[in-house]
């Protein structure tokens, strides 16, 4: 398209120098902490956020925004961040992390994508975010150049802890690029043994058993060095780690999309909007609702869309009336509610991921 963008570097706030946070007291470093014991710091009590008014919030969106602005990057939760949905932790050692829920016409339709921004004294060190389905989260992280190796693992683990005790969440995913998949930087970082030393492992058995003989080699030969056709082969697996074992999901909330498409497919031969028309009618039915006129556009939206959810995978007419009650008063809160209501109320449903794991296990 040859569409040409002139960007003029003499505004006071959006350049490097300027991008600073305030209001954590400086941490004056007596060593550095290369090492650090995940399941420690993950668990260790996570302190309240920060009261925040509304230009503070702002004011943190424009750093966001700015900073992957420097770095030629974007990523949706600065984006479309909502100031509603900005949650600040002032932690250990100077560190501070901002999360990022988007606005509400912006939500994805599932999941919950909640970013972050990580600053070390002030200044922005690193960014990512989290696709948060149930207790499982698929999470990302980009440590700026100028501050990686040091305290990586330290940051890396409280970011974890973060997301860990504010939003629920117990099973922690990382897929391929993170490691290497399309991703030379990675490949030759060795960012793979980054998550392994962490407790992160593949998924897939294979690869884990892979993984652990090679893991025995660079424990018996300080200067071995994993060849890069050999963590190629890593990439062919998702990595995990699992703080409890009986949580759920262990599926991807991709894999619920699929067999909503699938489903539209098949029973209305790939019309959605038939499908929507038609889902939303009947599960009002089963829920027991009249009308949703009276709920807020985002309320509205979200039930059309799991309308779709309903009928692919629930069987509502089981449910107890208490059961379906709170299944409207989740529909909700995806629509209308801070994220976290959402992330917590689909957790407590039990029934949701009772029929959800019948359909796919078919």
């Amino acid at each position: 398209l040859q569409i040409f963008i002139n960007w003029k570097l003499n505004h006071s706030f959006y350049n490097r120098t300027m991008l600073q946070s305030t209001g954590h007291p400086v941490y004056y470093h007596k060593s550095i902490r290369k090492k650090a014991q995940i399941h420690r710091v993950a668990n260790k009590s996570l302190p309240g956020s920060v009261h925040l008014n509304k230009s503070e919030k702002i004011q943190l969106i424009n750093i966001a925004k700015a900073t992957l602005i420097c770095l030629h990057r974007e990523t949706e939760p600065f984006t479309y961040a909502d100031p509603a949905e900005i949650i600040r932790f002032d932690l250990e050692r100077g560190l501070t992390v901002v999360l990022y829920g988007m606005s509400k016409e912006r939500r994805l339709s599932i999941e919950s994508y909640i970013g972050y921004l990580a600053f070390k004294n002030n200044i922005p060190v690193a960014y990512g975010g989290g696709w948060i389905f149930g207790h499982r989260c698929q999470f990302g992280i980009n440590i700026l150049p100028p501050f990686r190796g040091g305290e990586s693992a330290f940051l890396f683990y409280q970011l974890l802890r973060v997301y860990k005790q504010y939003f629920g969440v117990e099973r922690f995913v990382v897929k391929p690029y993170q490691f290497g998949k399309n991703n030379k930087e990675a490949l030759k970082s060795g960012a793979f043994w980054f998550y392994y030393k962490g407790g992160f492992r593949p998924v897939d058995d294979a690869v884990k058993k892979k993984a652990s003989v090679e893991w025995e080699k660079i424990n018996n030969s300080s200067s071995y060095r994993t060849p890069i056709t050999v963590l190629k082969k890593f990439i062919a697996s998702n990595l995990q780690l699992t703080f409890k074992e009986n949580t759920f999901p262990h599926y991807d909330a991709a894999e619920l999309s699929k067999y909503i498409t699938a489903f539209i497919n098949d029973q209305f031969h790939g019309k959605r909007d038939i499908a929507l028309t038609l889902c939303s009618r009947k599960t009002k039915t089963q829920l027991g609702i009249q009308s949703i006129k009276s709920w807020s556009r985002y309320e509205q939206k979200a039930f059309n869309e799991w309308s779709l959810i309903a009928q692919a995978f629930l069987n509502i007419e089981n449910w107890s009336s208490g059961t379906k009650e709170k299944f409207i008063q989740l529909i909700k809160a995806k629509g209308d509610a801070p994220e976290k209501i959402f992330i917590r109320r689909l957790q407590q449903h039990k029934e949701f991921w009772i029929d959800t794991e019948k359909k796919l296990s078919h």
